[in-house]
């Protein structure tokens, strides 16, 4: 099952007269209160043992039982879809993701896709930075090649779990949700990123969203306050950074002096690799700049300036007319003190 289809089928849901939210947990009728009773005792095993399509099917079940009293979401049913943030499967991960932004209890959802979009992210920065630093290597050996594709696959894995969880937070009128969206765009490890993605042999070049990247500009412009929108702007300075980058040198190829030869191939695939980073980085630039495009037109900015739009003058453009927008998300859900 498709994630649009798990989004579609949490698209309706019913208001229950006789549940109410309570102070800190929804207070559900006899026959609600029952019927999650009996579905996360059938379903939670399934959750833990059965197969992928199972484990789907489970999630729409569960999730369902808060769609019949979307009035009174119930903290039990929300806890139980948050297991599946952690499921082996990147597709059972993304429902629950997907679910969780629908008719759940918003206090507990945001809570648990925060914590995993902080811990999904540190194990991004972890893999792009053992790929970087591989990737710095002339020569790898059988053992290093093989950390090299683990943490390749890793990489891309929880870049599409990060994309998922960003905008299934997008969504939320919290303030948590939107320190979260906050800490993946001020904690990017993007050169790191960037120069792991183009080191990938197994990675897309023609893709249209490298690095997943467009849920994350989504969800921010989404929320559409000063503080998720203004990062944005600060993005262009991150990949114009890494387009200054000066190419490395190239060194002669003969194949008769056999250091020089060495010297020649390394220096040509350090260059070919820089080359894939400036392709990506120019990719999420003009990502980023329809983005802001799109929003500024739905906020009523006047138009951007020039045609080519240069990155400088499209982010001083929306930094001039910030203050249109709200400054922070509605107060509904505190983040945790800084540790």
């Amino acid at each position: 099952m498709t994630i649009l289809a798990c989004m579609l089928a949490l698209a309706a849901f019913e208001v229950c007269d006789h549940c109410s939210p309570g102070k800190s947990d929804a207070e559900l009728c006899t026959e609600h209160r029952a019927e999650e009773e009996g579905v996360l005792a059938r379903q939670r095993p399934i959750l833990e043992t059965g197969n992928r399509d199972q484990r789907l099917a489970a999630l729409l079940e569960i999730a369902a039982l808060n769609e019949a009293h979307e009035n009174a979401p119930s903290r039990a049913t929300t806890r139980v879809l948050a297991s599946g943030l952690s499921d082996s499967d990147s597709d059972v991960r993304a429902a629950a993701a997907s679910a969780l932004a629908n008719h759940q209890h918003p206090e507990e959802a945001v809570s648990a896709l925060d914590t995993r979009l902080r811990s999904v992210c540190r194990d991004v920065e972890k893999h792009a930075k053992a790929m970087q630093r591989a990737l710095g290597d002339k020569d790898l050996g059988a053992r290093e090649k093989a950390a090299f594709d683990g943490d390749a696959l890793g990489l891309r894995e929880r870049g599409l779990d990060r994309a998922a969880l960003v905008e299934a937070l997008g969504g939320f009128d919290s303030v948590r949700a939107e320190d979260a969206v906050l800490f993946v765009l001020r904690e990017w490890e993007l050169a790191a990123e960037i120069a792991a993605r183009a080191g990938d042999p197994e990675s897309d070049d023609q893709e249209d969203d490298p690095l997943h990247a467009n849920a994350l500009f989504r969800a921010a412009t989404r929320m559409g306050t000063r503080r998720t929108v203004e990062p944005l702007c600060g993005l262009y300075a991150k990949l114009q950074a890494v387009r200054a980058q000066p190419a490395p040198t190239l060194s002669p190829i003969d194949p008769n002096k056999p250091k020089d030869f060495a010297k020649g191939v390394d220096s040509l695939r350090r260059s070919l690799q820089r080359a894939k980073e400036t392709v990506l980085a120019t990719k999420l630039e003009f990502a980023l700049t329809d983005e802001l495009d799109r929003f500024g037109a739905e906020a009523g900015f006047p138009a951007p300036p020039g045609d080519d739009r240069p990155s400088a003058e499209h982010g001083a453009w929306i930094k001039r007319h910030l203050t249109k927008l709200p400054p922070t998300r509605a107060p509904a859900q505190k983040s945790p003190p800084a540790k």
